[in-house]
């Protein structure tokens, strides 16, 4: 009997040996698998998310957090609940009408920062269709003259390219590849970033974040406006940054119509700073003079088009 518990003892002394990181390693998986179970519940969709949209169109998949005091946010619990409820219902209905655009023209407005350096506000005339995807871009400032035409029936890799210069009328259209270095220079971004299916997609990823964002806040004004229009405006708020590089934001602005829901500008802003003082804008999108549904096809998009101001000789560039 001694002998056994002698062993017992010797036993209870080598699990004492044991390295701290094995103990560390178990409780981690304690908690992983304790997390899991705890994400699996809360992402169940609720009765009321089905009910609003039983095409399966939810912008959310799961519920956000409702701040557990009304110190954390200027409405009670029940109102901060009711505001998601509405923005998910505005959600729906902008996702519905903008999927149902098949070709729009306008003016895009649109400002962004790069680093430190913030771009001057630039003005951009604008017309595309969907399917399939074609797309016209003449700068009405600050480069006067600048037009992009990209026609993807006719050519999925080449743009046609007229740059703004001191000869006006005499400056020469080009035809480049659309990774060309000419491409880069005309605009950071590619072309689709500037259709409204890419914006429609932006909307849906700034909402899906912050719903599943437990430290996100959600501000619900029905009274505002944007150049005169009434709108309602959604304000996403992260406890942390989100995203990488120079696009990386905290807040998100968005502004919907109030008749229709559709949604007219988009403006992100950076990191909130340790002195209070409000965050730096990253960038924001204007919609105006928005025609959708004009009927435009092929021929609207035509080199030649009296409304284009490309030149009748096209030089080729590798």
């Amino acid at each position: 009997m001694m002998a056994g518990q002698a062993a017992q003892e010797e036993g209870v002394r080598d699990r004492g040996k044991w390295p701290l990181g094995f103990w560390l390693a178990i409780l981690g998986i304690a908690l992983e698998l304790f997390g899991l179970y705890g994400l699996r519940m809360r992402t169940a969709p609720s009765a009321s998310a089905v009910a609003d949209n039983p095409a399966g169109e939810d912008f959310r998949t799961e519920e956000p957090k409702v701040p557990s005091s009304t110190s954390e946010s200027p409405f009670s619990k029940r109102a901060v609940e009711k505001d998601w409820v509405d923005v998910q219902k505005i959600m729906n209905r902008a996702n519905r009408l903008m999927k149902s655009i098949k070709d729009s023209k306008g003016v895009i407005r649109k400002q962004e920062r790069w680093g430190d350096f913030l771009e001057p506000v630039a003005e951009i005339r604008f017309r595309q269709t969907v399917e399939p995807f074609r797309m016209h871009l003449k700068w009405i400032e600050p480069h006067p003259g600048r037009e992009v035409l990209f026609n993807e029936d006719q050519d999925p890799q080449q743009l046609t390219v007229l740059e703004s210069t001191p000869l006006g009328g005499l400056a020469p259209t080009f035809l480049i590849s659309v990774d060309h270095k000419i491409a880069k220079q005309v605009s950071r971004h590619p072309l689709p970033e500037f259709s409204l299916d890419w914006l429609r997609g932006e909307m849906r990823r700034y909402v899906n974040r912050a719903a599943r964002d437990t430290d996100a806040t959600l501000l619900l004004n029905k009274k505002a406006s944007v150049g005169g229009v009434p709108c309602v405006h959604v304000q996403l708020t992260h406890g942390t940054p989100k995203g990488v590089g120079p696009k990386k934001y905290q807040r998100v602005d968005l502004f919907f119509r109030k008749d229709d829901s559709f949604p007219i500008r988009w403006e992100k802003y950076g990191e909130f700073q340790d002195d209070g003082q409000e965050p730096s804008l990253v960038e924001f999108i204007e919609l105006l003079d928005l025609e959708a549904n004009a009927g435009m096809d092929g021929k609207d998009f035509a080199v030649d088009h009296p409304d284009f101001g490309f030149g009748k000789l096209i030089i080729p560039l590798n």
